[in-house]
């Protein structure tokens, strides 16, 4: 139901999906997708029923249910409820601190990330970065010191101390029981990558920045390194531009076992619908050098990257711009980021029972070829230059907006940072852009029409 009515808003979807969402007899598991449904239908709109039903479900799960695997897309629903909203999710942002710790400061993190993705904000990109560059016994051991002093104060190694001292008060709540916090520094990295995706230069910026969280001592398992390829990936979907991809290529080969699978199938989101040789002969070197894997865990990931790399036989791309990049579709980010941020945690969702969340990316894929259609959608063949697309802004005149250009006869592919063009002819677009699926009028046609306008 939710892929199926994505961006629509429909309050029949949402009759049935809220009061699943509501019901504490049903397993946790039908709770979390329920909420993860129920926000793709109202994907970007603050829907106040499904965000409190949400949010309501969170509060009263105990850490230990919280740990489960399915909890992410819990809270990723709060996240692509607010996707876009900005302004409007601050009084989400300040309820989420009320959350138990294993879950607060994670899910402050992705309904950030989700509320202020693709718009540039470079305040919340910093916010972000030092969220990555604090350390927890600076942090959480301070605020929790009066109720969990001596959980908290008995770790005095610098690295081991953020796991005791952020699950000290999960501890408590459980008998004893020690209850891991989600790793909030890789969401992160990640959501850094997401707010950038808005503007070209915030996005190199970005994919230099995010490269630093590879530095850090902490173990894996606390600090942003896992979100570090998922960043780049987020920053350059269906573009694999050379430098990524021979970082990406690097960070799969990395020691810790999960950085390494999420780096790999990076290289498919980077690559995705591209049918790039280089980005193939890459893939293929991965899958050989991981055949002894007695798992096969990771061989599946590197095929799965290999699907997204010849997806629609390089007829598809998954990126959520459009508008001659000057947009960005919501329902589009939110599969690609429901991806990303399954494969935080791959080993127990797209690798365990979750696997179908794959096709999460079907909300993302978009044609990447130039078809002309007449008013009644019949296919029209006619001629299109398509060239190198050239910033015209500020510049006096009618400057050229293509460079390099070839004339193709439609349907044509457009690739990554190009641009198409009508020849003058006999038909005259009826939009301002010419990419997917294009109208065009007969030139006496379109004449009437702006006369009658």
């Amino acid at each position: 139901l939710g892929f199926a009515y994505a961006g629509s808003g429909n309050g029949d979807v949402q009759e049935v999906l809220v009061p699943l969402v509501a019901d504490g007899s049903q397993p946790f598991e039908i709770q979390a997708m329920a909420a993860y449904a129920l926000s793709l239908v109202h994907c970007g709109t603050c829907n106040e029923d499904a965000s409190e039903a949400a949010m309501m479900c969170l509060m009263d799960k105990s850490p230990e249910q919280l740990a489960e695997p399915c909890a992410r897309y819990l809270i990723l629903s709060l996240g692509i409820l607010f996707m876009g909203a900005q302004d409007k999710a601050d009084t989400l942002i300040e309820a989420t601190k009320a959350l138990p710790p294993t879950v607060s400061k994670y899910t402050q993190v992705v309904v950030m990330s989700c509320a202020y993705a693709a718009s540039g904000n470079v305040v919340m990109v910093q916010q972000l970065f030092q969220m990555v560059a604090e350390r927890e016994d600076d942090d959480d051991g301070t605020k929790d010191k009066p109720e969990d002093a001596p959980a908290a104060a008995a770790p005095d190694d610098g690295e081991d101390a953020p796991a005791d001292a952020s699950g000290a008060a999960a501890a408590g709540s459980s008998g004893g029981k020690k209850v891991e916090p989600l790793n909030y520094k890789a969401a992160a990295v990640m959501g850094i990558g997401a707010i950038a995706i808005g503007e070209d230069l915030g996005q190199s910026m970005a994919r230099r920045a995010v490269l630093h969280a590879l530095l850090s001592k902490e173990d894996a398992k606390t600090s942003g390194r896992r979100g570090v390829p998922l960043a780049l990936a987020l920053l350059n979907i269906s573009d694999p531009q050379m430098p990524v991809v021979d970082n990406l290529s690097k960070l799969s080969h990395d020691t810790d076992t999960a950085t390494a699978q999420a780096a790999s199938l990076a290289i498919g989101i980077v690559s995705a619908g591209s049918n790039n040789a280089r980005v193939a002969t890459t893939l293929r070197n991965l899958t050989g050098y991981y055949s002894k894997d007695t798992t096969n865990d990771h061989v599946f990931v590197v095929r799965l990257a290999q699907a997204l790399l010849s997806m629609g036989k390089g007829h598809i791309t998954l990126s959520p711009r459009f508008g001659d990049n000057m947009a960005t579709s919501r329902v589009g980010l939110a599969g690609v980021m429901t991806l990303c941020h399954s494969a935080l945690d791959m080993k127990n969702t797209l690798l365990d029972k979750y696997h179908y969340m794959v096709y999460s990316v079907c909300l993302s894929a978009n044609p990447r070829m130039l078809l002309t259609v007449d008013e009644n959608l019949e296919p029209v063949q006619t001629q299109v230059r398509v060239g190198q697309a050239v910033d015209t802004v500020t510049l006096p005149g009618k400057p050229k907006t293509i460079t390099g250009f070839q004339t193709h006869q439609t349907p044509v592919l457009v690739s990554v940072g190009e641009r198409a063009e009508l020849v003058p002819g006999k038909y005259k677009p009826a939009g301002s852009f010419l990419e997917g699926v294009c109208i065009v009028l007969p030139k006496e046609e379109a004449t009437h029409e702006s006369a009658a306008e």
